[in-house]
């Protein structure tokens, strides 16, 4: 494969990235989604960080892309003002080929000349610790519920530099605002796709429980019961495909979907042990 090129969005490529976008992120999580939607509007919020944000080009073809925006850690320490990015995401047919690596390093590179901090995500447990990312309870700082779960990580920028912070992690309103029925409206201007349902495997079930907890205002000691389902996508007040976006993201792709890829190849072995060795 050829080196994607990586660069700053410009104005024409918006249609581009946000048709990948929507190809990206359609049933992963939810029927449908509304990843692209929240790009639209990310882009238009004060909290947006295009010298941060970048695209990958490959002949000719926008690849992926990966948005960067301003976030907080508030606590009796004060405010301490991090990083978020997201959607992270690649086009379903250049896949799997290190796009969304590539992305990821260097953007963080340039968080880092730029004198940034740290950065906060929700994200896929199973691939960001491979570029340094650990559970946030690591660093005494919970999500704005007070929970904490496997896929709501950092990463320090500059080492030491959660080091005394404690407190409840905010990101931009953009993520709630992204559920507006009007996201079905702006869906309309892309080439229109089935919605189906998708089945939570892995580390998504604990996601679509947490979600469901955080649609319904509880705590997560109260949210529902496994195999209760994913909660309710754009009417979803716990903003699941935005918080469910670059945040459950699998390996390259970033998006939990292709996290299971590897389980269901042991499943397979598990199975084809049993059939041929039943005793095994």
């Amino acid at each position: 494969m050829e080196n994607p090129i990586i660069r700053r969005e410009r104005e024409y490529d918006w249609y581009d990235t946000e048709y990948l976008t929507k190809k990206a992120f359609w049933n992963l999580h939810v029927p449908g989604c509304n990843e692209h939607y929240l790009v639209h509007l990310l882009r238009k919020s004060p909290d947006y960080l295009p010298e941060l944000s970048r695209m990958a080009e490959l002949n000719g073809r926008a690849a992926g892309a990966i948005w960067y925006s301003k976030a907080r850690v508030e606590g009796e320490g004060g405010v301490f003002p991090v990083l978020t990015f997201g959607p992270l995401c690649v086009a379903p047919e250049y896949q799997r080929q290190g796009i969304g690596g590539r992305l990821l390093t260097y953007t963080l590179d340039l968080a880092r000349e730029a004198g940034h901090k740290a950065v906060i995500i929700f994200g896929n447990p199973d691939y960001y610790p491979r570029f340094g990312f650990k559970t946030c309870d690591q660093f005494g700082i919970t999500d704005k519920t007070g929970g904490n779960i496997s896929a709501f990580m950092g990463l320090e920028l500059i080492p030491g530099a959660f080091r005394g912070v404690t407190g409840k992690f905010y990101e931009s309103p953009v993520f709630e605002e992204c559920n507006s029925p009007l996201s079905e409206e702006y869906d309309q201007k892309f080439p229109q796709m089935p919605k189906l349902k998708p089945r939570p495997v892995g580390n998504l079930r604990e996601i679509s429980e947490y979600c469901s907890a955080l649609t319904a205002g509880n705590s997560l000691d109260q949210r529902r019961k496994p195999g209760d389902g994913l909660c309710s996508g754009s009417a979803c007040s716990c903003r699941c495909a935005a918080c469910l976006r670059h945040k459950h993201a699998p390996s390259e792709n970033l998006k939990a979907g292709a996290a299971s890829v590897p389980e269901r190849r042991r499943a397979r072995r598990r199975t084809m042990k049993r059939k041929v060795f039943p005793n095994g």
